[in-house]
């Protein structure tokens, strides 16, 4: 493996051509992220392994070799270090995304300091400065929404160089090589990101609350709402990477927990007659089970035995009406 590898059972523009997502090529300093024909390309030649296509990728689907986000948080709870710094712990601020810098927040159980000094003379802060700002806005908007005191705070001034060489020596140590296998026969297997399951478990610890946020202020959960255009084609629940959509045996209604929601777009990007909406968060939804969303009236066909969407007088489906309006055309044709 790379230094840098996309995870195609992960990525979002491989489940679907109809995904907008580009967020990883959006986010990376030195353009070494190019679609074609939709699909992600990395270049390893122009990748600085900063880590911003990281934090951007809602699903976890790009990977650095030496640094994994999971891991490094989970040394940081074991020494007493309270400071990221890109010349000891991190490759870059931006390497850590708005759930992981929440998630180390509140496990942390103190206020994490995000040193900035060394960004003054970085060649890449001009293309990820506006990132870094967004991720530590959104992450003390989403603390404080928890009731929290608890915030990541930019420190910006001389390096800091307090971190010893027995704690520098301890991060090293979390980066070690991974080497992970991809198995094609998987591409469409469902599974929740590592962020979002250590994001998960930090709620745990986090107080509940029924706190409304508007849905355009968060960027990696949401809730959805789906009006009577749907015609129930099963695409959006088929096709969600972590199951946040779902149904029965039957498709006879979609379901939907928000906690499992990455906001990676893919439902929206499908949906045809545009019928799912988002609509204002309540954090009370990240400890609640899944909740209907729409149910349908199915019927079992009488000709194939399949469960169909009932939408006329038929008892047949879609399929077997046609199948049976074709032989009727063949047989009066001869």
């Amino acid at each position: 493996m790379g230094k840098i590898s996309l995870q195609p059972n992960k990525c979002v523009k491989l489940l679907s051509k109809f995904s907008t997502c580009n967020s990883c090529g959006e986010s990376c300093p030195t353009d070494a992220i190019s679609f074609l024909e939709g699909i992600p390309h990395i270049s390893s030649l122009s990748c600085i392994e900063c880590g911003a296509c990281l934090s951007s990728c809602p699903t976890d689907a790009i990977e650095l070799e030496k640094f994994s986000p999971i891991e490094t948080i989970f040394k940081f709870l074991e020494v007493d270090e309270v400071v990221l710094d890109c010349k000891s712990n991190i490759p870059c601020i931006s390497a850590l995304s708005t759930q992981n810098l929440i998630s180390l927040a509140v496990l942390k159980g103190e206020d994490i300091e995000a040193n900035l000094s060394h960004c003054s003379t970085c060649e890449i802060f001009p293309k990820v400065g506006e990132q870094i700002e967004k991720q530590l806005q959104e992450s003390n908007f989403f603390l404080e929404a928890l009731n929290l005191s608890q915030r990541v705070v930019p420190k910006v001034g001389e390096a800091l160089e307090n971190i010893s060489h027995k704690k520098r020596a301890i991060f090293q140590n979390s980066f070690q090589n991974r080497s992970l296998q991809f198995d094609s026969k998987e591409v469409r297997k469902k599974e929740i990101p590592d962020s979002r399951k250590l994001f998960l478990m930090a709620m745990k610890r986090a107080k509940s609350n029924s706190h409304i946020l508007d849905f355009q202020d968060i960027s990696f959960i949401s809730d959805k709402k789906v009006d009577d255009s749907c015609t129930n084609c099963q695409i959006c629940y088929r096709i969600c990477p972590t199951e946040a959509l779902s149904s029965d045996y039957k498709n006879s209604f979609i379901s939907f927990s928000p906690n499992l929601c990455l906001k990676c777009g893919l439902c929206h990007d499908v949906c045809e007659p545009d019928a799912i909406q988002l609509q204002n968060f309540s954090i009370s939804n990240l400890f609640e089970d899944s909740r209907k969303l729409i149910e349908f009236d199915i019927r079992k066909c009488y000709e194939c035995g399949n469960y169909f969407t009932k939408n006329s007088e038929s008892n047949m489906c879609v399929r077997c009406e046609i199948e049976e309006q074709e032989a009727l055309e063949l047989n009066n044709w001869r």
